[in-house]
């Protein structure tokens, strides 16, 4: 199972996987709150992302998509070896705010 938590003002994290399986859920959770959102920056953790494919790697667009939209400075910490290994591969550095 995959759960998108409120950690802090402007701070989030993902646990379980973001795979093409979990992401419609992950992706509702997250609708939900970041609707409440104020600060302009933001971070979401997704080290604790167990397993990531292509579907995790589009969910990271739509959120990056979304905060470009909305004004928010939006930062990924702690992505795993995997993770950074498809945004390579897709080349996505540039777009995605990989932080450490």
């Amino acid at each position: 199972m995959s759960d998108f938590k409120y950690l802090e003002p402007g701070r989030f994290e993902v646990t379980g996987d973001l795979t093409f399986v979990s992401v419609p859920e992950v992706w509702n959770q997250a609708r939900k709150s970041l609707l409440d959102v104020f600060e302009e920056s933001l971070e979401i953790d997704i080290g604790a992302a167990q397993k990531f494919d292509s579907g995790g790697l589009a969910l990271l667009v739509a959120w990056s998509r979304w905060a470009h939209c909305n004004k928010k400075n939006l930062v990924f910490r702690n992505a795993t070896e995997q993770a950074k290994k498809l945004i390579q591969i897709n080349k996505l550095q540039d777009m995605l705010n990989l932080g450490e």
